[in-house]
Parts: structure tokens; C-alpha cells; sequence
């Protein structure tokens, strides 16, 4: 949908080319059912309310220091910090869309739990010619180390699907994200800021609250620890300053009540993975890894590593610390194995 801000109404809508699917309007030039009172609120505020309300945006975006890395790979030149963009027009979703999405994306997840499970275990889709050996023997991001690393059943615990909408109307995935996935923290944040600006637009479109989501992550990373159950020691690994990840780490970790480290905070210790401090070493029962696969223990996979800390797949092999993602996770959001999932 193209929109600009005219001095008489939010929305400039252009002639409707049949072939071009409109998120707000129908065939027939009409506005959604789900997209009436977005529509209705965003009329009678007016452009000046508007731009007042994306001003205020932008200024909660700077006091609050939220920036993003245009690139998430330290190859690229360009890795500086920039300001978080958030438009005052809401996305909009009906919440029949929403729950087809939804049942859609949780059926899809555990397919790839279960291809996940099968590549780094009994290897079934290859020995039966469903996947061919190829996608994993000469995949760059597949190393021998990650087969029966882990012993738990579950092994994709957080991941992150690209969606795109054709112009049939119908969502399509792009890509998956399982080993490390981005944007629960400019989730979070996108929420809050927009809450703080345009209150009674989410109170009065009953949108979906997310609180219930995060305390349901927080117990669940919680309930992975084998050793002191009762409270564990939860720790999310962030690579070091300077990251992509930095600020939405940071945010993550203060909002879920997380220790936040890096590799160089990490010993391991009798096949335990350890915090230090300043009164010793403290065990790490559960780990949420920001961090690639191969960069997780120098030992064993990448020696020019200072992400990871040396002993870390021996910890895993002990089960004395949860990895979340498990360590070999990256294989499933390989692009060539997207042919073969139906």
C-alpha cells in the first residue's frame, strides 16, 4: 500500500492495480473489516497529530539509545551504530489471519525440530534419499562435532520465520531463522514506544499482549536447567562490544532478569561451565547463545574463536549446562533445504 501525509488526509491511496494485493483496501476499494478502526482513529487525528506522534517516536528512540547495525556480518565495511526507525502507522493483522499465521508457523517449527533432531541424530531423511547427503556433507556450516552432541529431545527452542505476503493475498516463508534469531528485543521495544505514544490505539484494536510471551521464554529457559532447578543461573551470550546484537542483547537481559556475558567472562571448570566473578566461579546451568555455532568452543570447532570459551562442547556432552539453540541448530535455516520440507 502506498501511503504518504497529505495536508488533508493520513492515507493517499493510489488508483488499485488488480494484480497488487492491498493491506488495507479490498478489490474493491473498500477498507478491511480489520483495518476500519485503525483507519477511523488515524482520520480523525489528522497529519499534524501524526507527525507530532512520529517526532515523539523518534525522540523516545534516542533517549532510550536503540540502534541497529545496517549489516549482521563482521565482514561488511559499514558497522556503525544507527537510530531505530519506527513508523506511527501501525501493521495491521485480523485476528482470524493471525491464527491461520499462527498454527501455520507453530506446525512449521516443529518439522524443523524434528529435521533438526533427525540431521544431527539417526540421520533417517538421508539413509532414505528424502534430503540428499550433500545438503549436509558439503554444507559450510555443518561440522562432524555437532552429531550426537546433544542428548536432549529438544533441540530448537527459538526461532524466527521471514514471511512475505504474494499478490494472491497469501503469506509465504522466505527463509527460517534457527540458530540465533534477531528482533525479540526491537520487539519489545517497538511495543513499549508505541504503547507510550498512541495509548488508546492498543487498548481500543485489543491487540495481543506480549508479557505473557516473555514470561513464558523466561520459565522455559529456566525449566532446561538439570542441576539447581529450583534457581538456576540463566546467562545469555552476547558476542563482544561492538556487535550487531549489542543493544538488543542488553535490552533483552534487563528486561528478563538474565546475567548478560561474553566469552571472556566464561571458565570452564571440571566440566562445568562457570561464571567469574569477583567471589569465584559461579556455575551456569542454562545458556542462551547469541553467538554462531562454530565460534562456541575454540577447542573443538573454531580455533581463532574469543566468542565461545575453551571446554564448552564437553560441558554439553556432560549435560551440565543447556545451550539454547543447541549447538549445530544453524543447519536447518539452510536455504537448500527448503525444497524438501513439504
Amino acid at each position: 500500500m502506498n501511503t504518504t501525509l497529505q495536508s488533508n488526509s493520513v492515507w493517499n491511496d493510489e488508483t488499485l492495480d488488480a494484480r497488487d494485493y492491498y493491506e488495507r483496501l479490498a478489490p474493491d476499494g473498500s477498507v478491511r473489516p480489520h483495518w476500519s478502526m485503525m483507519t477511523e482513529q488515524l482520520e480523525s487525528v489528522g497529519v499534524q497529530t501524526l507527525q507530532a506522534r512520529s517526532a515523539s517516536i523518534e525522540q523516545f528512540v534516542r533517549e532510550n539509545g536503540v540502534t541497529f547495525h545496517a549489516s549482521e556480518s563482521p565482514d561488511q565495511s559499514d558497522q556503525s551504530n544507527r537510530p531505530w526507525q519506527l513508523s506511527p502507522l501501525p501493521f495491521v493483522l485480523g485476528s482470524t489471519e493471525w491464527n491461520t499465521l499462527c498454527n501455520g508457523l507453530i506446525g512449521r517449527t516443529r518439522l524443523l525440530e524434528k529435521v533438526l533432531s533427525d540431521l544431527l541424530g539417526q540421520q533417517r531423511l538421508i539413509r532414505e534419499g528424502i534430503i540428499p547427503g550433500e545438503l549436509l556433507w558439503a554444507n559450510p556450516s555443518f561440522n562432524r562435532t555437532y552429531h550426537n552432541l546433544e542428548k536432549s529431545q529438544q533441540k530448537l527452542h527459538i526461532a524466527a520465520t521471514d514471511l512475505a505476503r504474494g499478490s494472491d493475498g497469501i503469506w509465504r516463508v522466505t527463509g527460517d531463522r534457527t540458530r540465533a534469531p534477531s528482533g525479540l528485543g526491537y520487539l519489545l521495544e517497538n511495543r513499549i514506544v508505541t504503547s507510550r505514544v498512541m495509548p488508546s490505539l492498543i487498548r481500543r484494536s485489543n491487540t495481543l499482549r506480549l508479557a505473557s510471551f516473555f514470561e513464558s521464554l523466561k520459565e522455559h529457559l529456566r525449566s532446561l536447567a538439570t542441576t539447581q532447578r529450583d534457581n538456576p543461573r540463566v546467562a545469555l551470550l552476547t558476542p563482544p562490544t561492538g556487535s550487531y546484537r549489542e543493544f538488543e542483547d542488553t535490552y533483552l537481559a534487563r528486561y528478563l532478569g538474565l546475567t548478560l556475558i561474553q566469552g571472556s567472562d566464561l571458565a570452564v571448570r571440571g566440566g562445568e561451565l562457570n561464571l567469574k566473578t569477583l567471589g569465584g566461579l559461579q556455575p551456569i546451568q542454562v545458556l542462551w547463545r547469541h553467538i554462531s555455532d562454530r565460534r562456541c568452543d575454540p577447542l573443538e570447532l573454531d580455533p581463532t574463536s574469543r566468542e565461545g570459551v575453551t571446554g564448552m562442547l564437553r560441558c554439553v556432552r556432560r549435560q551440565s549446562v543447556a545451550v539454547v539453540n543447541t549447538i549445530g541448530s544453524v543447519l536447518v535455516q539452510t536455504p537448500g533445504i527448503l525444497p524438501y520440507l513439504d
